[in-house]
């Protein structure tokens, strides 16, 4: 039982560490803050492709708020997924062109090779 108890604060540990990666990534793309981005991807090791609860990417979230530079970032620098799609199927091209964002969708369609 005493065993149980540690390998579940050791997963609960790990996730923590992981998830404490994500939220800075997610609200920095959401933000346009591309250097931000860049560094928590590529220095301190951030995955660009994590999805939230939701399956938003940080792709996702810095489309939805046209921010081009980062989504032309994550995905030409870091390595991102263009094309992920949220848990109800909106890829970050349906979610920058539902918000009016065309010079997103031009990006994630011509230079990051969304559909």
């Amino acid at each position: 039982m005493e065993l149980m108890f540690h390998v579940h604060l050791y997963n609960q540990y790990q996730q923590m560490k992981y998830l404490s990666l994500l939220a800075p990534t997610w609200i920095a793309a959401q933000n346009g803050h591309t250097e931000t981005v860049r560094a928590l991807v590529q220095e301190c090791g951030a995955d660009a492709g994590a999805a939230d609860n939701d399956g938003r990417t940080p792709v996702a979230r810095a489309a939805r708020n046209g921010h081009t530079e980062t989504v032309r970032a994550l995905v030409q620098e870091c390595g991102a997924d263009a094309g992920a799609a949220d848990k109800n199927g909106a890829s970050p091209t349906w979610i920058a062109a539902e918000n009016g964002h065309t010079e997103t969708v031009r990006a994630l369609v011509q230079e990051c090779g969304a559909d």
